[in-house]
């Protein structure tokens, strides 16, 4: 990475605008409810999360 650091800008304005186009999506697994936080967390080491856990409140 810091061999590349001098790219990080460029990288930034790019990812950015391919992910505002749709050509990247991000995937994420949602909890509802604090009383699920647990499962949540005890989730991630379970792997049953698709990329971001996340507990809706």
């Amino acid at each position: 990475m810091i061999d590349y650091f001098d790219q990080y800008p460029e990288f930034i304005e790019q990812m950015g605008a391919w992910f505002s186009e749709g050509k990247i999506k991000s995937e994420e697994t949602v909890y509802h409810g604090i009383e699920n936080a647990v499962d949540a967390f005890l989730g991630l080491f379970e792997g049953i999360n698709k990329g971001k856990m996340l507990v809706k409140l």
